[in-house]
């Protein structure tokens, strides 16, 4: 388990950069496009909000609503991902 939790942490790590470089490229079009910039301000922000629902999860020794919750959220950032790209 230790080592699916280390990649966890390296994947996030990798998802962070990504979210900034993102952040730093909607920059400039902040003014024009507020959408696409909250989007991305909203994605980076998630990360963080992901990092401590797993922490619960693992707190509460992986009970089903808290991983459920993780889930859930999840699914919800993919979905604004995928507005972001398209």
């Amino acid at each position: 388990h230790g080592v699916i939790e280390f990649g966890n942490r390296l994947l996030t790590f990798a998802l962070s950069a990504v979210a900034v470089a993102m952040l730093v490229a909607v920059w400039n079009l902040r003014k024009e496009r507020k959408d696409l910039f909250w989007l991305s301000v909203a994605l980076l922000a998630s990360i963080p909000a992901q990092a401590v629902i797993g922490g619960i999860s693992v707190l509460t020794e992986l009970n089903p609503w808290v991983v459920a919750l993780h889930f859930l959220v999840s699914m919800a950032l993919v979905v604004f991902a995928t507005l972001l790209v398209n």
